[in-house]
C-alpha cells in the first residue's frame, strides 16, 4: 500500500470518527438540554445523520473501499461525501451558525470537513497516479 493509500484511508477513517463524536455530542447536548419537543428532537437527529454522519461514514467506507480493495466505486463514494460535507460547511459558514453558537462551534463542524478534503485530495492523487496522468 503506498504513502498516498494510506494517508486516504487514515483521512477517510479520522473523518468519520471525528462526525460521530464532535458534532453529535455537541448537538445531543443541545438536545437533550434544550425545551424541544420528542418530533423536534428526532427531526434535529436526523438532520444531524443526513448532513454530518451519514456523508463522513460514506467517505469512510470509501476509502477502505478505493484504498484497500481498489474500487472505483470508492473513489465516487469518496467525492460525493466530500461533496455533501463541502455544500454543509459552506451553508453553515454563511448562514450564521458560528456566529448564533460562538467561537467554539467552528472547530466541531470544521474538523470532519478539513479531514474530508484530506481524504479527497489523496484520493484524485491515487486515481492519478493509476492512469499516469496529472491531477485536475
Amino acid at each position: 500500500m503506498t504513502v498516498l493509500r494510506k494517508v486516504e484511508l487514515i483521512s477517510g477513517i479520522a473523518t468519520a470518527l471525528l462526525a460521530l463524536f464532535s458534532p453529535s455530542s455537541f448537538s445531543l447536548i443541545l438536545f437533550v438540554l434544550g425545551a424541544f419537543s420528542v418530533k423536534e428532537k428526532l427531526f434535529g437527529l436526523l438532520y444531524l445523520f443526513v448532513t454530518y454522519i451519514g456523508p463522513a461514514m460514506l467517505i469512510a467506507i470509501g476509502s477502505y473501499t478505493h484504498a484497500v480493495r481498489r474500487r472505483a466505486s470508492g473513489f465516487v463514494m469518496i467525492m460525493v461525501g466530500g461533496l455533501v460535507l463541502t455544500i454543509i460547511e459552506v451553508i453553515v459558514t454563511f448562514g450564521g451558525f458560528f456566529y448564533a453558537l460562538g467561537p467554539w462551534s467552528a472547530p466541531v463542524t470544521l474538523l470532519p470537513w478539513a479531514s474530508a478534503f484530506v481524504a479527497v485530495v489523496a484520493a484524485l492523487l491515487v486515481r492519478s497516479a493509476e492512469e499516469g496522468t496529472q491531477p485536475l
